[in-house]
């Protein structure tokens, strides 16, 4: 384990050194410290113990870009996993950095750019390229309200960008999970015996800028992924692809800003013995489906107005008022639904008698609202503080959702969260 710490720090001082070497360098980071106190409500009234609450560093990040040759570029990111305050140094997951991005950028047509290597598109929605006034769940950036699907990651692969008047696009593929998909063997559902074969998703986004002028402006994004995905109900029920779509539209008129999304899922490629009773009268033997919508309004107390970048249709931040910094508050609101074996996922349901019923469906609904305040101290640093709410609904099996009967199930949770953070 020493070993593995010390070659990642070696990682470390060899990639500063390489950023050196190339002309027109630069080295920027991120460093963030979090924290969380969740209150769940249960069924019965109760307040259930807070086992979550969480107090430290969630992010620390190095990046390193330059010239390789003319017309050629490099980007590496060096990222630390999120550990809590109070471990060991010898244990601290800082020494384990990453390098989660690692690919090179070929700009010889003019408003297109070609990546290769481990990058981090194509993106497809809106929430993953936008400035992010809110504090994700879990520390995660894309954990917002209304926001039903994760980031790509960071994968090998080769995307493409750029601008064709007031259209941005993005697409590409990217090597997916390591994992083996599901396969039929006999009756069982099992892993595909050869680990190596490959399996590629793919994705793009298209935005419209239709108005863009002087602090005004107005962005409409689709955006649509296949991905590989290693889904499975206790080892009877496999799914092996994920199908994501999202529309989106934000506008920037001074001060204000407003953005909204809306969010489709289908989790498929299912594998299951059709004759084994213990299926066929399952309801999860269907493909999982996921909706989720969001609204969101910013203002300015404090600030010289919003960006807007017209290549993705998204807002960029915040233009800071000289020597005041910046004073921000924001609404957002949006519901989640999942089901069948998205659901599953979300609350780890067991496969139950009612979830046996031939034909039933499983379902379970989160509606949530936030508020939040950020402080823009200078164009590097940032406090934010954040107030949401969410209720938890589940399908009662008669075709409604509703709170579930279960006394030790959450009903509503509320949680606070905290944030400071610098970049450089």
């Amino acid at each position: 384990m020493k070993n593995t710490r010390w070659s990642n720090l070696a990682l470390i001082g060899l990639a500063t050194l390489a950023s050196s070497a190339f002309a027109a360098h630069s080295i920027n980071g991120q460093v963030r410290l979090d924290a969380q106190f969740p209150t769940t409500k249960l069924v019965s009234g109760a307040d259930q113990s807070p086992q979550n609450h969480y107090f430290g560093l969630s992010r620390a990040r190095l990046d390193f870009s330059g010239e390789i040759a003319p017309q050629w570029g490099y980007f590496v990111r060096l990222d630390a996993p999120a550990a809590q305050m109070g471990v060991s140094i010898e244990s601290h997951p800082a020494l384990d950095t990453s390098v989660s991005q690692a690919y090179a950028t070929w700009s010889g047509m003019d408003n297109m750019h070609l990546h290769i290597g481990k990058t981090p598109g194509p993106f497809f929605s809106a929430d993953e390229y936008a400035y992010k006034p809110y504090i994700g769940s879990d520390n995660d950036d894309n954990g917002a309200i209304g926001v039903i699907f994760q980031r790509n990651g960071d994968n090998p692969g080769v995307s493409v960008d750029g601008t064709m008047g007031m259209v941005g696009y993005s697409l590409g593929a990217w090597k997916g999970s390591n994992e083996p998909k599901f396969v039929l063997d006999g009756s069982s559902v099992e892993s595909e015996a050869d680990t190596h074969s490959l399996r590629f998703g793919y994705g793009a986004r298209v935005a419209l800028s239709p108005m863009n002028a002087a602090g005004s402006a107005v962005g409409i994004g689709l955006g649509f992924a296949q991905r590989p995905v290693n889904e499975v109900i206790e080892g009877v029920i496999g799914f092996n692809n994920q199908q994501d779509f999202t529309v989106d539209a934000c506008g920037v008129f001074g001060a204000l800003q407003m953005n909204a999304a809306y969010f489709y899922e289908k989790v498929g490629g299912m594998v299951a013995d059709t004759n084994d009773s213990e299926i066929t009268d399952t309801g999860f033997a269907v493909d999982g489906k996921s909706t989720g919508y969001y609204g969101e309004v910013g203002y300015l107390l404090i600030g010289d107005g919003y960006r807007y970048d017209a290549s993705k249709g998204v807002i960029a931040g915040v233009n800071l008022h000289e020597g005041q910094g910046g004073l921000e508050l924001v609404v957002r609101a949006g519901v989640e639904r999942y089901e069948n074996i998205s659901a599953y996922n979300m609350r780890e349901t067991n496969l139950n008698d009612e979830a046996k019923t031939a034909g039933t469906q499983y379902r379970v609904e989160d509606t949530s609202w936030s508020v939040h305040a950020n402080y823009y101290m200078n164009a590097n640093t940032i406090l934010k503080a954040q107030y949401e709410s969410t209720n938890h609904k589940v399908d009662d099996f008669s075709g409604s959702l509703k709170t579930s009967a279960t006394a030790t199930d959450p009903k509503k949770t509320t949680e606070l969260r905290l944030r400071a953070q610098y970049s450089f």
